[in-house]
């Protein structure tokens, strides 16, 4: 038995732009989806608030980071209050769901893209995600939280985060994005990938030969 995983259309999603007013010390975050507790966006919005109010007892320089969510959805109320409540709203925007040349903009400002990050909500470890393959065509490095089965263990541009409830550690995601980017990670790096294992053309192939 063969177990077929998700494959998108590469081809069909744009490729991100490289910004070029980049700030070293700011890095975005983008989230969309159709906002509902298995992805987990809280997980971030936490893991911002341990993040700045530790900040608060360094005079350490330390990157801002921003998380811009797409999409409107169940959870949506819940995730602007906890934003609300933990004075997270200079650094967390909803932006509602967006198409086509608005989605593609709001793309090009971003560093990072947040996958599915609680799937283990729905009893699962294992989640071939569209959301991780729409990133990563469109170039952009991902944080995962569940197996994925054409997803190697060891990537440079997919940070694993453990499959519980626990906040997202951003400093250490900070941490792991400014060596991604040292060690000269690209957005046409990250596509090739995403052409060559998740695209739906080479994916059928396992079932149907000579196409």
């Amino acid at each position: 038995m063969v177990l077929g995983a998700n494959g998108i259309d590469v081809s069909s999603i744009e490729l991100k732009e490289c910004k070029k007013d980049k700030t070293p010390l700011s890095i975005t975050l983008i989230g969309v989806a159709a906002l509902e507790e298995w992805h987990g966006y809280d997980r971030v919005i936490q893991g911002l608030s341990n993040y700045y109010e530790k900040r608060k007892s360094t005079t350490e320089q330390q990157a801002n980071v921003y998380f811009i969510i797409v999409g409107s959805g169940g959870a949506e109320l819940r995730l602007k209050s906890m934003v609300n409540k933990l004075n997270l709203s200079q650094y967390v925007s909803f932006k509602g769901t967006l198409h086509g040349p608005s989605l593609n903009s709001i793309f090009n400002q971003v560093d990072i893209g947040i996958s599915s990050l609680g799937v283990h909500r729905k009893g699962l470890r294992i989640a071939s995600d569209l959301k991780s393959r729409e990133y990563l065509s469109r170039g952009v490095p991902i944080v995962i939280a569940a197996d994925d089965p054409d997803i190697p263990d060891v990537i440079d541009f997919v940070y694993r985060s453990t499959p519980d409830d626990s906040a997202i550690d951003i400093r250490n995601l900070i941490g792991w994005y400014e060596s991604y980017v040292k060690n000269g990670g690209t957005a046409e790096n990250i596509r090739a990938f995403a052409a060559e294992n998740v695209d739906y053309k080479g994916k059928v192939k396992i079932f149907v030969s000579d196409l």
